[in-house]
């Protein structure tokens, strides 16, 4: 494919998974967020009105020949759109992430989602399942579930305690069990075992704080290099989820620092993370017994987490290579056949 300048847009405070796509990409991440306007009904639309000025902005002073949009908000693909057809650039492709299929308020902009993915070069999702919900609206669909993970910079994390430490990767989402986790947590404190909870406490639900036990900690959010430091010197990370066909970014982050992973028990994340990691159903006793597998078999898991990531590097550049492929195609057939 001929070198052509990207731009990745996301309409999020921060997404490993949008710049890790940009750089290995060669272009660059942007992400446009207006978080003090909150998200509720009164303040949404002026929120996205903005981030969309914002995104033209970017787009015309970049001048990107292909725009990659996150979604959700399926609303990042209108700048998008309109900035390819008024400068006669490429194209725009569209990332999606699991909630843009799974959450209602998004099933039900089913319509626009369609709209937008048809008129898009390639829509990535990152499994089978979410592949053929791309293939009913008539869109170009692409699975890309791996991407290598670089931490640019690794700074320390201070607050490590003494015993075994796992690192819980998440953002008080609603699928993240971590009522679940403060339960399994209390039994395995006779095992010397510390959970570290990432996330901004600006979205922890009150009772998060409250019940938190006395071997978890809740670490607020944390600078990339801080995080990185975190998940690199933590004996495990763990990244649970109680959807099926989501992808868990965090333990990409922790494999590709060859830490072993504690994962839920979802085909999509077996076939990923096929070494190194312990799988486990979310519920308290089978993430006790997880742990506990991680404590006996902690350098074979160590081990194992290296080969993996030698192994998924590969694919990536696999997968690299044939995303462009089917980019170039892309555009090469609608400059024929324009629509």
């Amino acid at each position: 494919m001929e070198k052509k300048k990207i731009v990745f847009i996301s309409w999020a405070p921060y997404c490993s998974r949008s710049d890790n796509i940009a750089r290995e990409l060669n272009g660059k991440s942007f992400m446009v967020y207006y978080g003090s306007l909150g998200s509720n009904y009164i303040t949404i639309s002026f929120k996205y009105f903005l981030q969309a000025l914002d995104t033209i902005k970017i787009l015309v002073r970049e001048r990107p020949q292909i725009v990659f949009c996150m979604t959700p908000p399926i609303f990042t693909s209108l700048p998008a759109w309109l900035y390819t057809k008024i400068f006669k650039k490429g194209g725009y492709v569209l990332d999606y992430h699991t909630a843009a299929f799974v959450m209602g308020i998004y099933r039900k902009l089913y319509s626009i989602q369609g709209f937008f993915a048809r008129r898009s070069l390639l829509n990535i999702v990152t499994n089978d399942v979410l592949k053929k919900e791309i293939d009913n609206w008539g869109a170009e669909s692409f699975i890309l579930g791996d991407i290598r993970v670089r931490f640019e910079k690794i700074a320390e994390f201070q607050n490590f305690k003494p015993g075994f430490n796992i690192a819980f990767v998440g953002r008080y989402s609603p699928t993240e069990p971590l009522d679940i986790l403060f339960d399994a947590a209390k039994y395995l404190r006779e095992y010397g075992v510390n959970f570290y909870v990432t996330g901004s406490l600006k979205d922890a639900p009150r009772e998060a704080i409250e019940k938190c036990p006395e071997n978890v900690y809740l670490t607020d959010f944390l600078e990339d290099p801080v995080y990185g430091g975190l998940l690199n010197d933590s004996d495990a990370v763990m990244s649970l989820c109680t959807n099926d066909n989501t992808m868990q970014r965090g333990a990409y982050e922790a494999m590709s620092l060859e830490t072993p992973i504690i994962i839920s028990d979802w085909d999509l994340l077996r076939r990923t993370f096929s070494k190194g990691a312990v799988y486990v159903k979310n519920d308290v006793e089978s993430i006790i017994e997880g742990v506990k597998k991680m404590l006996k078999y902690h350098n074979l898991y160590s081990e194992e987490i290296r080969l993996l990531k030698e192994q998924r590097a590969r694919v990536w550049e696999n997968k690299k290579e044939e995303l462009l492929y089917r980019i170039e195609q892309e555009i090469e057939r609608r400059n024929k056949w324009p629509h």
